[in-house]
């Protein structure tokens, strides 16, 4: 790798060695979170018992998916808000995203966004749950360790009550409110329905 340029005269090669370690190091700091919450998602996922791979998905995330996966990191609410809704257009071909879609549900910020020509008042949060709720009964296996608090790193909090009850009751159909204990029970009895139907 080349050494960044320094204005010192003659420097002596540990100022430039140093140099070279502190730009690098500030890159690292800079990418380490996105990495490690990449690398506890996959664990999640590789965790998650009652999940079920998409057939035909591969081991990785899919190119188009990262793509809109690495754009919910933008610095602007309308980026986040629209890397969601094309995330939930792909439908459960997107269900590896689900982490990094849970993570934005207390994202609030209003954003004005244009879909298909039409323009709507949304957010990166409401965005990310009706993404969800399109991904849909997939998705269980990680709703479940976020209701049950299991979570590695996405945590409830007040800010996101809303979002989340959406997207659960479109999944499952009911509407138990901030209750989240019932929330999980009746994640976890689909999820044993759904592989006891597989198995028959």
């Amino acid at each position: 790798m080349d050494v960044p340029y320094v204005f010192i005269h003659n420097p002596p090669l540990y100022t430039l060695e140093k140099a070279w370690y502190n730009s690098n190091m500030a890159k690292i700091k800079l990418t380490l979170p996105v990495s490690l919450a990449i690398f506890l998602s996959l664990s999640s996922f590789s965790m998650s018992k009652s999940y079920t791979v998409n057939p035909g998905s591969g081991q990785f995330i899919e190119t188009e998916v990262k793509l809109m996966v690495d754009r919910t990191f933008s610095v602007y609410a309308a980026d986040r808000a629209v890397a969601a809704y094309r995330l939930g257009l792909m439908g459960p071909r997107a269900v590896k995203a689900v982490p990094f879609l849970m993570r934005m549900l207390d994202d609030n910020l209003p954003v004005w966004c244009r879909y298909n020509g039409y323009g709507i008042w949304s957010s990166p949060g409401k965005e990310a749950s009706r993404a969800l709720a399109l991904i849909g009964r997939p998705a269980s296996g990680y709703l479940s360790l976020l209701v049950n608090g299991t979570h590695p790193y996405v945590f409830i909090n007040p800010y996101m009550e809303r979002n989340l009850r959406f997207t659960l009751s479109r999944i499952t159909g009911k509407d138990h409110g901030t209750e989240f204990k019932k929330w999980s029970d009746l994640l976890t009895t689909q999820e044993g329905e759904k592989n006891q139907s597989g198995t028959e």
